[in-house]
């Protein structure tokens, strides 16, 4: 599994076995995302600073990038299901 978090702290990305790129709050551990993607089996993630995009890698080098907007309508989208 990678894992990385952005510039301020406020989101852990992780790309791991299942291949998918997921977003999580650092304060409580929950799941507020995983992001659709188009390459195969993601194997790592990184937030580009400052956090306008994230970029996803799968073992082929396809990168895949996510705009930071889409990152943060997906989490928002999570948080307004689970409440």
């Amino acid at each position: 599994m990678h894992v990385t978090f952005d510039d301020t702290g406020d989101v852990i990305a992780t790309a791991g076995q299942e291949g998918a790129a997921k977003l999580w709050d650092p304060v409580t551990g929950e799941e507020r995302s995983t992001l659709p993607r188009e390459s195969s089996h993601l194997t790592q993630v990184l937030f580009d600073s400052p956090r306008h995009r994230l970029l996803g890698c799968d073992a082929s080098v396809q990168l895949q990038v996510w705009p930071t907007a889409e990152v943060e309508v997906d989490a928002n989208q999570s948080e307004s299901a689970t409440q």
